[in-house]
């Protein structure tokens, strides 16, 4: 499934190393404004704009099923050949997926995420310390991830980063950001549910996984933002119950 809301890429895009290390040096503030804009304009590889759905279901709700469709890997910026995952703020992220048509996932879709994921990685920590967000532990990540995925075409995949979500504790938490998942090989996320980091926090471990804005309810569409609001028919994408403001 293609995402229509995504622009093409320019033709004389950077490549994501060229990015990374134009932004060397770069205020984490200046550099997120850098990736987005290059993200705003098209610049991310080819693979991540074919979605792939995945089935949830629960117990108790008025539908039995909900399709959602969500990229198969994480936001990076660049080509097929020279990209990089990039850890986008989240308001970063809300506006991008705004302006596309999508949505920032709940914790209960990046659940089903890894569980239908063609490809589960082992999460790939670094040490932690003050330089976790800095351009040389995102490229280390980067290298790290790509070595443990090899020659795997670009299907569905999951355990290479944690995820920023929409969530109730946000309506606690204004000024913070939601971080959820790493999933280890067990299926037991390395990351709780977080609402700890302040809403400009980034390190190399979390990405954006973007989801379809339009969710197939037992073969109705509707607005994901809709469904996730509504009491009947929260429970399939959510594990919070209804969540009234699903976004930044």
């Amino acid at each position: 499934m293609r995402a229509g809301g995504i622009p093409d890429r320019p033709a004389d895009a950077r490549t994501g190393s060229a990015v990374l290390a134009a932004t060397d040096g770069m205020s984490a503030v200046e550099r997120d404004k850098v990736f987005a804009d290059e993200l705003a304009q098209g610049n991310l590889p080819d693979f991540l704009r074919s979605f792939r759905e995945i089935e949830l279901t629960a117990s108790g709700a008025a539908a039995q099923t909900a399709v959602v469709s969500v990229m198969p890997d994480y936001l990076a910026v660049g080509s097929d050949d020279d990209w990089i995952r990039f850890p986008l703020m989240c308001q970063a992220a809300q506006t991008l997926a705004d302006a596309w048509g999508l949505q920032i996932p709940t914790t209960k879709v990046v659940d089903a995420a890894w569980q239908q994921a063609a490809l589960q990685l082992t999460p790939s920590p670094l040490p932690a310390g003050p330089d976790m967000g800095s351009n040389a532990f995102i490229a280390k990540h980067q290298k790290l991830v790509e070595e443990q995925r090899g020659d795997a075409p670009h299907d569905l995949t999951s355990g290479q980063k944690k995820d920023v979500v929409v969530s109730n504790r946000l309506e606690s938490h204004p000024g913070s950001v939601a971080i959820y998942g790493w999933h280890q090989p067990d299926g037991v996320p390395i990351q709780p549910l977080s609402t700890a980091h302040e809403k400009t926090y980034t390190d190399y471990s979390h990405g954006i996984r973007l989801v379809g804005g339009t969710v197939r309810v037992d073969g109705e569409d509707r607005p994901f933002a809709d469904a996730v609001a509504d009491p009947g028919l929260a429970a399939l994408l959510s594990d919070e119950g209804p969540i009234a403001t699903p976004h930044y």
